[in-house]
C-alpha cells in the first residue's frame, strides 16, 4: 500500500518523469550508465568487457538464473541451519553478481562476507581462508578495477586484454569464489552432520 501510494504521489507532483520512469526507464539499466564500464561489477558487466560487446542478454540471464538459484539454495541451507549471517552474506553476493549493474561502491554489502570469511578462518584455523582474506581485502584496497583504461577512447573497456580482464572483473570473481567456497563449506558440513 506504501508503494502505490509514493507511485500516486510521484505522478501527482512530478508526472512527465513519473510517466518516463515507469514507461520503461525503471527496466533499462541504460540509464545509469555504460554496462561495460569497469566500475560495473556485475556478471553482465563482466560478460560486456570479456565478450567484447554491450550485447550480452542472453549470456547474462542464463547465467544469472543459474548463480541466483544457487545463491538462493545456499541461503535457504544457511538459514535453516541458523546461519543467518552466511545466508544473508550470500544473499548480498549473489544479488550483487546478477544484477544488471553492480557498481563498485554496492559491494560494500560484501563486507559481512568477508568478515564471515575472516572470523572462520581464525575459528578454524585455515590458512587457505586467511590468503582468501588478504587477497580479497588487498584486491579491494589496489582499486584494481582501474588499472585498465576507462572509456579512453570512447568504449575501451569493450577492448581489454586477458589481463586487463581479470582487474577489470575482479570483484565478480571474487564473488564467483566466495558463493563456491559457500557452496563447498554448506555440502561438507551437511556431510559432517550426516556422518555424526
Amino acid at each position: 500500500m506504501v508503494f502505490a501510494t509514493t507511485v500516486a504521489v510521484g505522478f501527482v507532483l512530478a508526472p512527465g518523469d513519473s510517466r518516463a520512469f515507469w514507461g520503461g526507464a525503471f527496466i533499462d539499466p541504460r540509464r545509469v550508465g555504460r554496462i561495460e564500464n569497469a566500475a560495473n561489477q556485475s556478471l553482465r558487466g563482466a560478460y560486456a568487457r570479456l565478450l567484447h560487446t554491450t550485447a550480452v542478454g542472453s549470456w547474462w540471464l542464463a547465467s544469472a538464473v543459474i548463480v541466483g538459484a544457487l545463491g538462493l539454495a545456499l541461503a535457504v541451507r544457511a538459514g535453516r541451519r541458523g546461519d543467518d549471517v552466511m545466508g544473508f552474506s550470500i544473499c548480498a553476493l549473489t544479488g550483487l553478481l546478477i544484477s544488471p549493474i553492480s557498481w563498485s561502491h554496492h559491494w560494500v554489502l560484501a563486507v559481512p562476507a568477508l568478515l564471515l570469511l575472516a572470523v572462520e578462518a581464525v575459528r578454524r584455523r585455515w590458512r587457505l581462508g586467511a590468503i582468501g582474506v588478504a587477497l580479497a581485502v588487498g584486491i579491494g584496497f589496489s582499486h584494481m578495477i582501474w588499472w585498465v583504461p576507462v572509456n579512453h577512447p570512447r568504449h575501451s573497456e569493450l577492448h581489454l586484454g586477458p589481463l586487463q580482464l581479470i582487474y577489470s572483473d575482479s570483484y565478480v570473481l571474487l564473488g564467483l569464489a566466495a558463493i563456491a567456497v559457500a557452496a563447498i563449506t554448506l555440502r561438507s558440513e551437511k556431510r559432517e552432520a550426516g556422518a555424526g
